[in-house]
């Protein structure tokens, strides 16, 4: 998948937009709508929270144990 591509479906759904640069028709400035913007604050948010949880104490062991419990898994 190419840059163009993955561009070409954000701007399809109003996240970015993009514009000829003035001086250089070669060059396109790709700019955040403000649904761009409000989904990446939003993104951040979820990014922060998992964050938070995974840290949190105790959490980790858990995800261990789970782990260990897969591995174990014959099935």
């Amino acid at each position: 998948m190419t840059t163009s591509t993955v561009l070409r479906g954000l701007e399809q759904r109003g996240l970015v937009g993009r514009i000829r640069d003035t001086q250089d028709a070669r060059i396109r400035r790709v700019l955040l709508t403000i649904a761009g913007n409000t989904l990446v604050t939003q993104a951040v948010d979820v990014a922060e929270q998992a964050d938070k949880a995974f840290w949190r104490p105790g959490f980790q062991d858990h995800m261990f144990e789970l782990l260990e419990a897969l591995a174990s898994f014959d099935g």
